[in-house]
């Protein structure tokens, strides 16, 4: 038999359902068939060699090659689940069984037998050789130091991932610091505002005050000045007239009690004519009995006006008395708080 295919392995992706798996070789003997599981979700992978009676098949001996068939994976019981792989191989073994006698007989499927088993040789290595890590050709590059870097550079790879893990959670960390420094800075922030607002509000309060203090001040300066020219012009008055207050004084006093006592005198004497006056109507209004009580009331009233006059006469003389005297007993003393120059104009008599 001839060998029409190139391919000595097949490989399928588990989906949790199927359990029939075709290769599409030759494959001699069932000692030639090697199964195995691949757990891809583990790292590194696992690899799972399975023996023959695991496993079902079809198609030994058979060019176009047959099935595989594996109800359920050994490790869970189940059909052969996502993440999984499993990978139908024929292995040969690198021997050569065919012995050619000289002058023997010569069959043509000794020999075509020979010739398969040395191509399925070759087409096992070619496979094996499509997994291996090759130099490029004419690079003068040896494997083992071609693998040598390939590792190296996974070892860098490896550590530079988990420098930028650690830079990710250090980033991460300084990102959460930053939302929180940020969100201090914002209510320093707000705080500092309403501080300065206050403070503007309080600076704006005392800088009206001052000013209106201020203001009062200057009322304050400007009144003392008008007064101390006041008092300075009545200190030059009252040495101006002091020669002749004296006799102005006397004269005041004696003419003011002088018409204090007229006045009282003529208000006496108004109430004496207004009290005759009233008991004169009195009498003239005798003869009629219904009119007596209102003439009474008549005279009991210009009684009492009359001597209210008398009252209000006397207490004129007085003040004016008091008046006279307070006149008399004025000190006149210099403005700016010096020795005071005093002019007595004597006592009330």
């Amino acid at each position: 038999m001839t060998i029409s295919t190139t391919s000595s392995s097949a490989t399928y992706v588990g989906n949790g359902a199927a359990t029939t798996f075709a290769f599409p070789f030759l494959v001699a003997d069932v000692s030639h068939l090697v199964v195995t599981i691949t757990d891809r979700t583990l790292s590194p992978n696992t690899i799972t060699p399975l023996s023959s009676g695991q496993f079902g098949y079809t198609g030994i001996g058979n060019a176009s090659g047959g099935t595989i068939t594996l109800s359920a994976d050994p490790a869970t019981g189940l059909p052969l689940a996502m993440g999984k792989s499993l990978t139908i191989r024929r292995v040969v073994p690198y021997l050569q069984g065919t012995s050619i006698v000289n002058q023997d007989g010569f069959y043509p499927d000794v020999l075509e037998s020979a010739f398969d088993h040395l191509t399925m040789c070759d087409q096992q290595l070619a496979e094996q050789l499509s997994r291996t890590i090759q130099v490029p050709v004419g690079s003068g590059v040896s494997p083992q130091s071609f693998y040598q870097s390939i590792m190296d550079g996974a070892k860098s790879a490896i550590s530079s991932a988990a420098a930028a893990s650690s830079s990710q959670v250090a980033a991460a960390a300084a990102a959460t610091d930053s939302a929180a420094t940020l969100a201090l800075c914002q209510s320093v922030q707000t705080t500092l505002t309403s501080d300065v607002s206050a403070s503007a509000t309080a600076s704006l309060t005392a800088q009206n005050a001052a000013e209106a203090a201020e203001a009062l001040a200057q009322t304050f300066r400007d009144a003392a000045q008008s007064a101390q020219i006041g008092a300075e012009a009545a200190l030059r008055d009252a040495r101006t007239t002091n020669i002749t207050m004296q006799s102005t004084v006397a004269a005041a006093v004696n003419a003011a009690t002088s018409a204090a006592q007229s006045s009282a005198s003529a208000m006496v004497q108004a109430a004496q004519s207004a009290q005759a006056a009233a008991q004169s109507a009195a009498s003239a209004a005798a003869g009629s009995a219904s009119t007596v009580t209102v003439q009474q009331a008549a005279l009991d009233n210009a009684v009492s006006i009359a001597q209210s006059a008398a009252t209000t006469a006397s207490n004129s003389a007085a003040q004016a008395a008091t008046v006279a005297w307070l006149i008399q007993t004025t000190d006149y003393g210099l403005i700016d708080g010096s020795t005071t120059q005093g002019y007595d104009y004597g006592v009330l008599p």
